[in-house]
């Protein structure tokens, strides 16, 4: 069951907010995050963009702002833009707003403001907030989910320039290598304290993943629980079957893809196996997963299913 919405006070009676953006984020960023600071400006609403220089920055600058006069924190860029930017305000009575500027822009998708990007400005001078619970993998808190096996090797593998410059294509042509170059080692994990294997971890605390496709339909961003799934089968051509599957949201219909909730995930091998969360590399095996103690008010579509 999802949580009540509370009432967001309109941006009219906030003093400012300050927009947090990733200057290589996605491509035609710059005119979307313009069109953005015009719309909240013709409101009345004083606004301050502050560039990242870098991995990390976004959490500092972050950091620096929960403190100011600033209601709304607004992260222009990726879902790791952000996480990071949730990691830095996590805790404080400051609002995340979201202005999607990145590749998959898979936490848009899942609170309802994707594809329409044009109503982001709306969205954070009208909407209301959530409060969310970070999962955390290893020391690194995450918004939608972490995961273990191909994807987190593309992670691994991809340059920010490819990225950059090929967006989504990017990641199928580094899965693609990826999917044929390597062997598919088998991950040994407990949830729960039960012993598992699976050569593909996706740890879920939203119900998206790589943009609209649902991959754990009961995932709540408010919950308690992270939704684990589990892939059964490796090798090329399973995981062209499982992301054909993925694609037509019937990837838990497959009788070798276990969807279930678990307070805890310990991935003990093999060793030195990384670990991404929300698009970046964050950790290697071994680690453990799981939800936090981290809260954010994340600022969501009027009538959002968040």
């Amino acid at each position: 069951m999802h949580r009540p919405l509370t009432n967001l006070d309109t941006l009219k009676k906030s003093q400012s907010i300050v927009v947090i953006h990733n200057p290589v984020a996605g491509w035609r960023q710059g005119s979307r995050l313009r069109r953005f600071v015009r719309s909240l400006r013709r409101r009345g609403v004083e606004v301050t963009v502050v560039e990242t220089a870098g991995p990390g920055h976004a959490t500092a600058l972050a950091r620096a702002e929960r403190d100011e006069t600033a209601d709304v924190l607004v992260a222009a860029g990726g879902d790791g833009t952000i996480n990071e930017v949730a990691a830095g305000i996590a805790g404080s009575n400051r609002k995340l707003g979201i202005l999607p500027l990145g590749t998959a822009n898979v936490l848009a998708w899942e609170i309802g403001l994707a594809p329409r990007y044009d109503l982001a400005a709306d969205v954070v001078a009208r909407g209301e907030t959530r409060s969310v619970r970070l999962g955390k993998a290893g020391d690194r808190p995450f918004l939608i989910m972490a995961s273990a096996g191909i994807d987190s090797r593309v992670v691994a593998a991809m340059s920010a320039r490819l990225k950059r410059h090929l967006g989504k294509f990017a990641y199928v042509l580094i899965g693609v290598r990826e999917a044929f170059r390597h062997s598919y080692p088998q991950l040994e994990l407990k949830i729960d304290g039960q012993t598992e294997r699976a050569f593909l971890m996706i740890a879920a605390n939203a119900s998206r993943y790589g943009g609209p496709f649902v991959v754990a339909p009961d995932a709540d961003l408010g919950s308690s629980d992270l939704q684990v799934v589990l892939l059964r089968r490796g090798g090329p051509w399973n995981m062209l079957r499982y992301g054909l599957a993925l694609l037509g949201n019937r990837l838990t219909d497959l009788p070798d893809a276990d969807v279930r909730p678990a307070r805890s995930i310990e991935l003990c091998g093999p060793p030195g196996h990384p670990v991404q969360a929300d698009g970046d590399l964050v950790a290697t095996a071994p680690c453990r997963i799981d939800i936090g103690e981290q809260v954010v008010d994340l600022v969501v579509p009027e009538l959002s299913r968040y």
